[in-house]
């Protein structure tokens, strides 16, 4: 054979050697093999990987045909109706308070008989004073003392109320106009209703990154998550910022409200998850009213805001782990059912959802590691490059776009300069993640961590060596409320 002929074959095969890798991908074809992500499966391999596409995109959906397709608010006229309404007040802002109060008694329609400020005993020379002060000459505003702690505030306020129809508001926390009239429809109008909550966005979202930040990620819960669990009429958290109630309901539940623990802890935080819980288990449906729009100060720097995230992540673990486990009530002297949450479906659906998916995001990046390191990719299919694009559709495609996507009607509703933020937010569900993981080991750590100075929604500064003092006031002492207590908003 001729020279030129070997060196002619050896360039044809070269030449079929590349066609064939253009047009295949690790002995598959470019077909096959984009068949083989998207089913999960490789010569008859199983893979986990369409299991936990469909999950989250499953869950996504079914929450979006709720809300958008099934959900409506109560309309109608709801009759002449009285309403109390409470705002407990802790190391509050006076031009916050004064702020709040006066649009409760000036923007709102609805019959508001009184107004109770309820004040904290370590400020009986101050907020007190100027609270009396303030509105000395307004009959409707009355002013009361609580001992220490947000639970006992919410307790005398309650006790103290005259009205059928209860509106307990945080003292950051302002009403649109009307809201309070859309707040109390489901209650005047459907008597089956225990309790209901509006819209809670943030105040000024457009003020700075923070806020905005903060403002989609609350937008996102009240665009998706609550109305659809509204339909069912199993809202499983009604936030706390603002909060609508029948008296009859949750009075009886004070007791239980007051004096409850985990693992021997007397709970600080976390009360608006723990009546909800509680009036779901006795028989009262919880609602959302998207017409009922108010507005919170948001944490002031990423450090507050991820504090408020961990104190919220506790008190989900333990509100979902009394659901989950059936754990019996005290001091309840109501009739109650400790399977409520196996009796509402949409409400389980909510509570096993949140540790599934810190279980699946677990399990990903576990095995991703493992993987890494070992070489071995049982779980995904074999081969460096289809297991690479897998996991990049998994976390990427299949997590961070669902996320982009679900910002859609922030972005729709609230244009604004800081869009920036939409690329940075899939990471939010990896922080996330995190501060999820941190909280069911130290779920027990019982206190509040972010309201530590005065000022608006009790963001003020502190100085140096005070925050913690500020805020470990019950983190180590067995749940005992000192003089440290706080009382921010409880919103889980």
């Amino acid at each position: 054979m001729r020279s030129w002929e070997v060196f002619d074959g050896n360039i044809s095969a070269n030449a079929k050697s590349r066609n064939n890798t253009t047009s295949s991908v690790m002995g598959l074809t470019i077909g096959e093999f984009f068949v083989s992500l998207l089913t999960g499966t490789r010569n008859g391999e199983f893979s986990i990987y369409v299991v936990l596409l469909c999950y989250f995109w499953g869950i996504w959906g079914i929450k979006f045909i709720l809300s958008y397709l099934v959900y409506f608010p109560v309309i109608g006229w709801a009759g002449d109706h009285s309403v109390s309404v409470i705002v407990p007040t802790y190391k509050e802002d006076q031009e916050t308070l004064q702020k709040a109060v006066e649009r409760i008694l000036h923007k709102s329609n609805t019959t508001v008989k009184e107004v109770i400020i309820v004040t904290d005993v370590r400020e009986a020379n101050t907020m007190n004073k100027w609270s009396r002060e303030e509105w000395a000459n307004n009959p409707r505003v009355h002013v009361v003392t609580s001992d220490i702690g947000k639970r006992k505030a919410v307790r005398l306020g309650i006790e103290s109320a005259k009205e059928d129809i209860l509106v307990i508001i945080e003292s950051d926390t302002f009403a649109e106009p009307g809201s309070i009239d859309e707040l109390v429809k489901p209650i005047a109008l459907n008597e089956t209703v225990g309790g209901s909550v509006g819209d809670q966005l943030i105040y000024d979202h457009t003020a700075n990154s923070i806020n905005y930040f903060n403002h989609l990620v609350e937008l996102i819960k009240y665009r998706f998550t609550i109305p659809a669990l509204s339909v069912f009429n199993s809202v499983t958290v009604l936030g706390g910022r603002c909060v609508a109630f029948r008296k009859c309901a949750i009075a009886p539940l004070m007791d239980s409200l007051e004096n409850e623990t985990f693992l021997g802890k007397k709970c600080v935080s976390g009360d608006d998850g723990r009546v909800t819980s509680l009036l779901l288990a006795t028989g009262w449906n919880c609602v959302y009213q998207r017409t009922a729009v108010f507005l919170t100060i948001s944490p002031p720097t990423l450090k507050i805001f991820m504090k408020q995230r961990m104190r919220w992540a506790r008190n989900s673990c333990r509100r979902t782990i009394r659901a989950i486990f059936v754990v019996p009530e005290k001091d309840l002297d109501v009739p109650y059912s400790r399977f409520w949450a196996y009796k509402r479906p949409a409400a389980l659906l909510q509570v096993l959802t949140v540790w599934v998916n810190t279980a699946v995001m677990t399990a990903v990046v576990g095995l991703t590691l493992y993987s890494l390191v070992t070489g071995k990719w049982f779980w995904t299919g074999k081969g460096g490059t289809e297991v690479t694009i897998r996991v990049v559709l998994l976390l990427f495609v299949g997590m961070a776009l669902r996320r982009l996507i679900r910002i859609f009607p922030a972005v729709r509703e609230t244009p604004c300069k800081y869009f920036g933020w939409l690329l940075l937010f899939p990471w939010y569900l990896f922080l996330m993640w995190g501060v999820r993981m941190y909280s069911i080991v130290t779920m027990n750590k019982q206190g509040w961590v972010t309201r530590v100075g005065t000022g608006a929604g009790g963001f003020g500064t502190v100085g140096e060596g005070e925050e913690s003092k500020a805020v470990g006031e019950d983190e180590e002492s067995g749940g005992e409320i000192h003089k440290k207590a706080d009382m921010g908003s409880p919103t889980d």
